[in-house]
């Protein structure tokens, strides 16, 4: 059928040409505008990804100027470096974590705080999240936040830090409680550490010293043993356990225990070519160690023997006694407790010279005699000053009586 127009009548052929140029034209134009469309598409997805790459790379530029502030010190260039970083960035949690470090090391606080706080909104079971919020919450002086983030910390999740870093935090917390005026709360916290630290000298040892440091030395003592029995002696935890060993065990009265680890630290840092500074500090303690053996009363020894060292004893504390008693006569006795002094004349004259035989078959006798020799050394000490050489050593024995193990 014909083609017709618009009053029904058949279309000419130059109608029929028309009709079709302008349906040429109108398909040019619509493929035209297809491609214009395609090509502006291609050209703003490779504008966007050029602009996608460029903005990472920024990020990631400014990321890692901030890592190097941080690590050369300069915590508030780090701050403004993180910050343009998550800036460019969507959210990005180690730019997130950096920045609340950043701003924790500057001193920012209370902004570290708030920001570490926003952070475990979304975590709040993760560990490291937690530690630096207990961290902040001591430097705010807020003890009860403190402990509660530490105890947070410790059942948080570590991923596969987990033994390791929980470690850490309890040491860590162990530390604040102490800090705190907590030594009990400390000691259960460092026992709960001691049991997963075992195959670890180098945390072992600084359990003890934290344990020595709340006042519990038999735990802390326990602690260096431990050591000793799983590294060889040579070792530099093995060395620092000796020493360890050697200040509890004389601050327990145990100085047969103090000497032999000296002993110990001693054979080993004599082996070496180059000794270190604190051998000639070792050797002295030694000396000293074993002069104080050769004048405590050991309940072990034979009757005799005991009478004997009771006897040289006292006279080195009456000869002490008789200066002190000078001095005081000088100054006419003006000196809170000097009389007391004047009180131990009577006893004296007792023991001026006592026999040891008398001393060998009386035991009471010998418990009077060292209790005398003791009041002696501690109210000298007192009046008259420091004492030196074995009445220095007397002293000592007379606070921190001699015990066996």
């Amino acid at each position: 059928m014909a083609a017709r127009g618009g009053d029904g009548h058949p279309w000419n052929a130059v109608q029929r040409s028309q009709r079709r140029h302008l349906m040429v034209q109108d398909g040019i134009a619509l493929l035209s505008l297809f491609g214009i469309t395609v090509a502006l598409a291609i050209l703003t997805y490779f504008f966007f990804s050029s602009f996608r790459v460029h903005r990472q790379i920024l990020e990631a530029r400014w990321y890692e100027r901030g890592q190097k502030a941080a690590a050369a010190g300069h915590a508030a260039d780090a701050v403004e470096d993180f910050r343009s970083a998550l800036a460019l960035s969507s959210g990005n949690r180690a730019y997130e974590l950096s920045l609340a470090q950043a701003l924790a090391a500057a001193g920012r606080t209370d902004e570290a705080y708030a920001y570490y706080s926003l952070l475990r909104e979304s975590k709040p079971g993760d560990g490291l999240l937690n530690l630096c919020l207990a961290r902040l919450a001591a430097q705010k002086n807020n003890s009860a936040e403190a402990i509660a983030y530490y105890r947070a910390a410790l059942n948080g999740d570590w991923l596969a830090e987990g033994v390791s870093r929980r470690r850490e935090a309890r040491l860590e917390l162990a530390a604040y409680l102490l800090k705190q005026h907590m030594p009990a709360q400390a000691q259960a916290e460092l026992l709960t550490a001691e049991g997963n630290a075992l195959e670890d000298p180098a945390v072992m040892n600084k359990i003890a010293a934290l344990l020595d440091q709340a006042g519990f030395q038999s735990d802390a003592l326990t602690a260096y043993q431990r050591t000793l029995q799983r590294v060889p002696v040579n070792s530099g935890e093995a060395l620092q356990a000796l020493l360890g060993t050697d200040r509890i065990a004389e601050s327990m009265g145990n100085y047969t225990m103090a000497a032999r680890a000296l002993e110990r630290y001693l054979n080993h840092v004599r082996s070496v070519a180059h000794p270190p500074e604190s051998s000639s500090v070792a050797e002295a303690a030694l000396g000293r160690l074993q002069r104080l053996q050769a004048l405590a009363l050991s309940p072990n020894l034979p009757p005799h023997q005991r009478a004997q060292r009771l006897a040289h004893d006292a006279a080195v504390a009456h000869a002490r006694f008789a200066t002190c008693s000078t001095q005081q006569l000088a100054l006419m006795l003006t000196a809170p407790g000097a009389a007391t002094l004047t009180s131990l004349a009577p006893e004296w004259k007792k023991f001026v010279h006592p026999s040891i035989a008398r001393l060998t078959a009386s035991q009471p006798m010998q418990d009077e005699l060292a209790s005398l020799i003791d009041q002696t050394e501690i109210w000298t000490n007192k009046l008259c000053g420091a004492p030196t050489g074995e009445n220095a050593l007397l002293l000592q024995l007379a606070t921190v009586p001699y015990r066996t193990e």
